[in-house]
């Protein structure tokens, strides 16, 4: 209880403990950690090991596994944008443009608006974003 504790008094156990914390900071340190993210393809991840990939999922996808939802883990594998998607970029992408503020994508048809950003241009951050919201 504080209130029977003399003044001055947890001054000096703070003074007495703060060498053994140092030493638990130092030890704990030290210790081999497992990172969360150490899932291999194959490992079979149920409620029970959620905690494995709670830094690699969104948190409903936590959510489902912790509720029954197994994932098996899988090699990851490049996905190629369907061939008419490739074509729609090459044959539109050259006539889009963004508005001289930045906020709409202009002459925008199909496929991605911004293939190549150069990160050197003025407006790289916006034509990322047109990407990302034209695409969809």
């Amino acid at each position: 209880m504080l209130s029977r504790v003399r003044p001055g008094s947890l001054d000096v156990s703070m003074k007495k403990l703060t060498p053994t914390l140092g030493l638990l900071v130092v030890v704990c340190s030290l210790a081999p950690v497992r990172a969360s993210a150490d899932v291999k393809p194959g490992d079979k991840i149920n409620a029970a090991k959620v905690a494995e990939i709670k830094d690699l999922v969104a948190p409903g996808i936590e959510w489902l596994v912790q509720h029954g939802m197994p994932i098996t883990v899988v090699e990851t594998k490049p996905i190629e944008l369907p061939k008419r998607y490739r074509e729609a970029t090459e044959k539109y992408s050259g006539q889009v443009k963004l508005s001289p503020d930045g906020r709409r994508v202009k002459g925008w048809v199909a496929g991605l608006p911004f293939p190549k950003i150069d990160p050197s241009d003025p407006q790289a951050a916006q034509n990322s974003c047109g990407t990302s919201t034209a695409s969809r």
